[in-house]
């Protein structure tokens, strides 16, 4: 860190898909912008505290495509105390940050066409305890608007 020294391994560069270089900066030029507070607070944290880090972070490609990453990664100090190396790994996430954002997107649509719904709704699955009941089921077995769905055990004993 002290000497501005740096190595990647062609993995880095084949996750970012970016082309090789040994130019810091260029290669953080990468980070999406929203993402760069997070990395950057990570980073001097890491540097800061001697510590670990994690951070997740959207790169731009070469081909102009943004990539979902996560790197793990800590400092070492050098003899005197003082941050002086710094290694870690960098991994591939992309298809868990998109399916995660497509399950969330998916459970915001559910929610909007339950809440929109003037049916009531439940939900029980066979052998397993999860059980899911709409807020106008109670309203519609004649409870006042508010009260809390009663409970699985209620409804099937």
């Amino acid at each position: 860190l002290r000497t501005g020294e740096v190595w990647f391994s062609p993995d880095f560069f084949a996750q970012m898909g970016i082309a090789p270089t040994g130019d810091r900066d260029a290669i953080n030029a990468h980070i999406h912008p929203d993402d760069r507070p997070a990395f950057e607070a990570a980073y001097t944290a890491a540097i800061r505290d001697l510590g670990p880090f994690t951070y997740e972070l959207r790169a731009s490609r070469d081909d102009g495509s943004w990539h979902w990453l996560r790197a793990h990664g800590r400092v070492w100090p050098g003899e005197d105390g003082r941050a002086e190396w710094l290694a870690g790994v960098l991994i591939d996430v992309h298809g868990e940050k998109t399916a995660l954002q497509a399950l969330e997107a998916m459970a915001d649509r559910y929610a909007r066409t339950m809440a929109a719904s003037s049916e009531a709704h439940f939900e029980r699955t066979v052998g397993r305890a999860d059980f899911f009941v709409s807020a106008n089921l109670p309203v519609m077995l004649g409870h006042p608007p508010g009260t809390p769905p009663p409970d699985a055990q209620t409804y099937f004993g």
